[in-house]
């Protein structure tokens, strides 16, 4: 396991907040290192973490730090909507 779970940062849920107001792809790559430290590594970690205590508790359920975590852009590849989230 690469780390425990320790929570979010200070700094995600204002984040996710500003988020909301900017929906921009502009704004997003400016503010990509706030949302890998206070966000996607926190949440990695909390995968890793569950991942660890459903295997002591003998539960079927795990999970990888790279694969259960989603695309942060839409994958329009395969989409006959090819329109970005809003």
């Amino acid at each position: 396991m690469e780390g425990a779970f320790k929570g979010f940062g200070p700094k995600a849920i204002p984040f996710l907040k500003a988020l909301d107001f900017h929906q921009s792809r502009e704004w997003f790559l400016e503010n990509r290192d706030l949302f890998e430290k206070e966000l996607r590594d926190p949440l990695s970690d909390l995968v890793d973490t569950l991942t660890e205590r459903f295997a002591e508790a003998g539960l079927g359920l795990r999970g990888d730090r790279k694969k259960s975590l989603f695309r942060i852009n839409r994958d329009v590849r395969f989409a006959k909507d090819k329109r970005p989230y809003n």
